[in-house]
């Protein structure tokens, strides 16, 4: 008996102390990527700022493979209030609105993901290069949950960082054989 209160005592107090740390951790995360592509900001924008060519470029692999997965666009075709929707089991539920536009600096971004209020901010912004290129770069930041977000921040970068190259390198190719 003596030995299951001791088991018990150290388990409660190891769920303290994750809990503890867990509220004490930085849970704010921000995960950028870029590239060059030869084009010009007008040509790039398109792609960017019109939610239903997305899935032209977009690198989210697991969400194509989940059989439930649905994606529709709402709100105006292009620019701001233009939003991109998904829902599917794997692949869960979520909601990209844009809410700004500017063919010369790209768009502004909010997301919410698994969520009906807005967790994260994205930007796809355009700067001029040397040569005739664009640089596009691509930033998304939000806040995870508490107790547990903390213990997940470092994966942040690498999941998403590893979908934006990816999706990065598919606008380039896809703008680049269309200018």
């Amino acid at each position: 008996m003596k030995l299951v209160k001791t088991i018990a005592v150290v388990l409660v107090a190891l769920a303290v102390l994750f809990v503890g740390i867990g509220l004490f951790l930085p849970r704010d995360w921000n995960v950028e990527r870029s590239i060059l592509i030869r084009a010009s900001p007008d040509q790039i924008h398109p792609w960017v700022e019109r939610p239903s060519k997305w899935n032209d470029w977009f690198a989210w692999e697991e969400m194509k493979t989940d059989p439930s997965y649905k994606v529709w666009t709402s709100g105006p075709e292009t620019g701001v209030g233009a939003t991109y929707q998904w829902s599917g089991n794997t692949s869960g539920n979520g909601k990209i609105v844009i809410t700004g536009s500017d063919p010369q600096g790209g768009v502004h971004l909010d997301e919410c993901i698994e969520s009906n209020e807005t967790n994260a901010k994205g930007v796809i912004a355009y700067t001029p290069a040397d040569g005739g290129m664009t640089r596009v770069t691509w930033t998304d930041s939000g806040k995870l949950p508490a107790v547990i977000g903390g213990y997940f921040r470092g994966m942040v970068d690498a999941a998403i960082g590893a979908a934006f190259e990816k999706g990065l390198a598919n606008l380039k190719s896809k703008v680049e054989a269309t200018k």
